[in-house]
């Protein structure tokens, strides 16, 4: 997700992976003066997503905004940090 503002709800990020950072989502800010990614994400579910770097379920980097709400990560993982969730600031 770059430059959006994408709201998904109900919906289910399962079986992805990444050679890098962001196994089911991966929000990250280009260069672009006044991009700020602020992705919405309601009642969903991130399930066994894979990620080399970080964030096996959603990466964000700095400079996004995202919202996270009621959402379920199961049995995601990573060889660096953050199952889940990893946000870098």
């Amino acid at each position: 997700i770059d430059s959006s503002s994408l709201i998904l709800g109900n919906c289910i990020i399962k079986n992805n992976g990444s050679g890098n950072n962001g196994g089911g989502v991966a929000i990250v800010r280009k260069s672009v003066p006044d991009s700020c990614p602020r992705p919405v994400f309601i009642n969903c579910r991130f399930e066994s997503n894979t990620a080399v770097g970080n964030g096996g379920g959603i990466y964000y980097s700095s400079g996004t905004i995202p919202q996270i709400k009621a959402c379920d990560f199961i049995s995601n993982s990573v060889n660096g940090k953050g199952g889940g969730i990893y946000g870098k600031e």
